[in-house]
């Protein structure tokens, strides 16, 4: 099973936040390699405690908006 994770920069909390609804998980973290590292660690132990398809690889996608205010 492959599971995508959703990487997006909050900007009120200015930090990375990772979302996948099928596993569940939502973590932040100031830099997005800290963000991967806290989702290689956590997310198999709540796939397993979750019953659900063990993971063969994590796909990640990331997005950064830059809102310019007029």
């Amino acid at each position: 099973m492959e599971y995508i994770i959703r990487i997006s920069w909050d900007e009120e909390s200015q930090s990375w936040m990772a979302f996948n609804d099928e596993i569940p998980i939502a973590f932040d973290a100031d830099t997005i390699e800290e963000l991967m590292k806290k989702v290689q660690n956590a997310a198999p132990e709540i796939i397993e405690l979750n019953h659900l398809e063990k993971a063969k690889s994590f796909y990640y996608i990331a997005e950064r908006r830059e809102e310019t205010v007029v």
